[in-house]
């Protein structure tokens, strides 16, 4: 090499690196996000199955159970649906359960 000479590399490289290393950045966003909402829709519908399987439960029972237990029939769907806030601090295990059991 001469003295004085400046050596170049070349651009177009290290932007196809870069753009190469965004792309997966990008991807795994992506996936992180579809990953997320997957799951959010899928234990939505797992707490919805959870609600209408004791709704169906509870309906089961004759007005004497209901009574014993001190519901009345017509409160059975507002029993149901409502959230349960008694197992916001046991672990998700035991929070899967059955609300009403509890």
């Amino acid at each position: 090499m001469e003295a004085g000479k400046v050596v170049r590399m070349p651009v177009r490289r290290g932007m196809a690196a870069q753009t190469a290393g965004s792309t997966r950045t990008k991807r795994s966003i992506v996936i992180a996000v579809v990953t997320t909402r997957m799951r959010a829709a899928w234990l939505a519908w797992c707490g919805w199955r959870r609600e209408r399987d004791d709704l169906r439960a509870l309906c089961a029972l004759d007005d004497r159970t209901l009574r014993d237990l001190g519901l009345a029939r017509d409160d059975v769907g507002a029993l149901v649906r409502r959230h349960d806030t008694r197992g916001a601090d046991r672990p998700r295990a035991q929070r899967t359960q059955s609300s009403w059991i509890t």
